[in-house]
């Protein structure tokens, strides 16, 4: 994937402002790219989140990490490491497997034998998450499943069906339709009742 500008370019010109799709820990850095902007925040942000959550719920619990093998994917792994050590959580293991549909019969034994409180996804858009739940829960398996932005979207999550039951992921959006506030109230005048994705506010607040 090419773009039309890089950071370092946009820092050049100076007079160009990008926005996108990525939620790079990277280029979050108002110093190093001052024109680059992010619509959320980014992805260790977004496992720090999760982290905070399960430290909430219960204290000490043991943690799996699974990652695409992408930049993308790889991004949060030290920064959860991290942030799990200063929790007091245990990530007893990290799996990094190809994004789309693989083969993770593997990858779920390796899950199984670690029995881990949480499992959280980064770096997929929906494969393999619904094979690695379905799997895990045919195995018997009470793990619950956590996942970043774009593992999380409710349209596609809806595809996985009943195995998607329970799974808590983390948005940068909020998707009630009667949800408060001026920008919630132009969405519901330009958009009316139809479905909002997370593209859709990943596009809406990137224009404004």
């Amino acid at each position: 994937r090419r773009l039309l500008f890089r950071p370092p370019e946009l820092n050049r010109r100076g007079t160009t402002v990008m926005a996108g799709a990525s939620f790079a820990t990277e280029i979050d850095d108002p110093a190093g790219f001052p024109n680059q902007w992010i619509p959320g925040p980014n992805y260790s942000d977004q496992l720090r989140v999760l982290l905070r959550y399960i430290q909430s719920q219960k204290r000490g619990a043991s943690v799996v990490l699974v990652n695409s093998d992408t930049e993308f994917g790889r991004d949060p792994i030290a920064a959860a490491e991290q942030e799990a050590t200063r929790l007091g959580l245990n990530i007893v293991e990290k799996i990094i497997t190809q994004p789309g549909s693989v083969d993770v019969s593997a990858d779920v034994l390796k899950i199984r034998g670690r029995n881990p409180d949480y499992v959280i996804f980064h770096g997929y858009v929906l494969q393999p998450i619904p094979e690695f739940m379905a799997q895990a829960r045919q195995a018997g398996m009470t793990s619950k499943f956590m996942g970043t932005f774009y593992s999380t979207d409710t349209v596609l999550m809806g595809r996985a069906g009943a195995v998607a039951d329970g799974y808590l992921g983390v948005s940068c959006y909020n998707f009630d339709p009667n949800a408060p506030g001026s920008q919630m109230a132009l969405v519901r005048e330009f958009n009316g009742t139809r479905v909002r994705t997370n593209a859709y506010f990943q596009g809406w607040t990137n224009a404004m």
